[in-house]
């Protein structure tokens, strides 16, 4: 997963619910190990939204919520609570071996202007030979419905904890730093 595709840098317009793409290590806070370095990832993308609502243009500052993918390892097995399984094997997602989307590793990117364009900076869109994408249904509910229970339960211990905050509110994506529940609906 870490070989970087030489394509453009992501029109947002293009990107959907499902789009595995690939994402720069730039944006990613690794949940392993110590902390301090991790290789790009492929990520899928969720979900848009602009000041809490999910909008009808995408505009600068328009936020793209993903979740990484990772290769299911004895190192690093599969954790019902953190994973859903993604399938392999099914063409269309492109994976080479065991994997799970993880919904502790969930980057939120900025839609930003270069060149006078809307982009996602260090995003790419994975489209050759064909767009990767993850069935809306149940793959993509599933991740959805753990993604929600992971990060409220995530925001819900560190509102209650009298300890200092716990450092994985700092990679809380940002629509689920509060205890309102999000609703998103996902096109097949």
């Amino acid at each position: 997963m870490s070989r970087i595709p030489h394509r453009d840098l992501a029109d947002p317009n293009l990107i959907k619910p499902g789009d595995i793409v690939w994402i720069d290590a730039k944006h990613l806070i690794t949940t392993r190990g110590r902390g301090v370095h991790t290789w790009p990832h492929y990520g899928i993308c969720f979900y848009h939204y602009y000041k809490d609502a999910i909008p009808e243009l995408i505009v600068t500052g328009t936020i793209f919520q993903f979740v990484c993918i990772s290769s299911i390892t004895k190192a690093s097995p599969f954790d019902p609570t953190k994973h859903v399984r993604l399938d392999h094997a099914d063409p269309n997602l492109g994976l080479t071996a065991p994997s799970v989307a993880c919904v502790e590793f969930a980057p939120s990117i900025a839609v930003t202007v270069a060149d006078g364009k809307h982009v996602l900076d260090g995003v790419r869109r994975l489209s050759t030979p064909f767009i990767r994408r993850v069935p809306a249904s149940p793959t993509l509910q599933a991740i959805l419905a753990l993604f929600d229970r992971y990060w409220s339960n995530v925001a819900k211990t560190t509102a209650t904890s009298s300890e200092p905050p716990d450092e994985r509110v700092d990679r809380c994506p940002k629509s689920q730093r509060h205890l309102r529940p999000r609703r998103v609906i996902v096109a097949a």
